[in-house]
This record gives C-alpha cells, sequence and structure tokens, in this order.
C-alpha cells in the first residue's frame, strides 16, 4: 500500500473510532490511545484530525484549556446524501435540455445555437458520467450504516441517466423522420445535417451519440 493510501485509511481509523464513541473526545486522549489500537504514528496524528476537520468529517473545538473533537456518522451520511441530491438536480436539468433540443427539431428549428447548447450538454453529461462512479464508490463506504437510503438515491440516478438517453434515440429517430421527408434529396440532407451539427456530425452516422 502506498503512502497517500495509507494516510487515508489512518484518517478513515480514527474517524471511526471517533463516531463509535458517540461522544466527544479529548484530542490529548485519542493520541494517547492510538498506539495501542493501531500501528498509526502518533506524529501524524496531528495532520490526520486537521484533514478531517478540512473536509468536514470532524468537528474539533478548544473549550478552555482542553481541545476536543466529536463526529457522529449521521452528519456524514447527510452530506453525501446533499451531494447525490444536487447531482441528481443536474442530471434532471440535463434530461429537460435533451428534451427542449428534441422539440426544437420537430418543428425543423435547427441553428448552430442549438449546435453548441448540445456540446455543452454532452461535455456536462461526460462529467457527471466521471463524478457519479466516483461518489458511488465513495458512498460504499457508508453502506453498512445505511444500505436501503443509498441504493434508493443511486437508483434515482441511474433512471435520470437513462432518460437523458432515451431523448437522445428520439433524436435519432426524428432525424429518421426529416430524411423520409427529403426522400430524393439525400445530398441536401446530409449537407443540412453537416451544417447544423458542426463539430458533432459522424459521416455517414449523422449526430454523434451521447454514449459515445
Amino acid at each position: 500500500m502506498d503512502s497517500e493510501n495509507t494516510q487515508h485509511a489512518e484518517r478513515e481509523f480514527i474517524l471511526q473510532h471517533i463516531q463509535k464513541s458517540r461522544t466527544a473526545i479529548r484530542t490529548v486522549g485519542l493520541r494517547e490511545v492510538l498506539p495501542a489500537l493501531c500501528s498509526i504514528d502518533v506524529s501524524m496524528f496531528n495532520g490526520h484530525l486537521r484533514t478531517l476537520k478540512d473536509e468536514g468529517k470532524v468537528h474539533v473545538e478548544r473549550i478552555g484549556r482542553t481541545q476536543w473533537c466529536w463526529s457522529f456518522a449521521g452528519e456524514e451520511r447527510h452530506k453525501r446524501e446533499l451531494e447525490i441530491m444536487a447531482l441528481n438536480q443536474e442530471l434532471e436539468d440535463a434530461h429537460f435540455a435533451v428534451q427542449e433540443l428534441h422539440e426544437k427539431l420537430r418543428g425543423a428549428d435547427m441553428s448552430k445555437a442549438e449546435e453548441r447548447g448540445r456540446a455543452e450538454l454532452i461535455e456536462r453529461k461526460e462529467a457527471l458520467d466521471i463524478e457519479v462512479p466516483k461518489l458511488s464508490e465513495e458512498l460504499q463506504k457508508q453502506m453498512k450504516r445505511d444500505p436501503v437510503q443509498l441504493h434508493r438515491r443511486l437508483r434515482e440516478t441511474e433512471q435520470f441517466r437513462e432518460a437523458a438517453e432515451k431523448w437522445t434515440r428520439n433524436i435519432s429517430i426524428l432525424e429518421g423522420w426529416l430524411e423520409k421527408a427529403m426522400d430524393g434529396l439525400p445530398e441536401t440532407f446530409e449537407d443540412m445535417k453537416k451544417a447544423v451539427y458542426g463539430r458533432e456530425y459522424v459521416e455517414g452516422a449523422g449526430l454523434r451519440r451521447l454514449e459515445d
């Protein structure tokens, strides 16, 4: 295990120990018992505690002459739930953006502005495709605390993703309808698609699919 992973594991151990206590702990006392609980270097304790505090996972306060620290599992779970809610909202916004583009295409109101809008949507979706797996991996650490809530949130996230992909398929169907309507003018139809789709145009395929 490399140094970064080792330090992460040590911070997780400290966090779990604080949460299991379900009360405020004197930081001095915690530092003294660590060697007996695991192989954490005591000299690294202050750095680990400061990182946990900066990440919002542990509260550290000085009361009088004594410094105390505490953390409750429910707080961290609530923070993750808020992150998922925000992520779901962005996915829902992406869904409606695709739907709006679909409606504009139905009216054959194609323009460069719409192509740019689609490019922005694709860029955001690609960012979400990276963010969702990372968040899902992190949330796996919370599974033992509240598996029902986590499964529900992840299921909702996947549903929003499927909805966005459905509207992308609908755009392809509409493209097929337009091609039939312009039967006999294949070159004109291809030129129109190239002009509208711009860099999203794929030779022989038309509009690049979101999942590509």
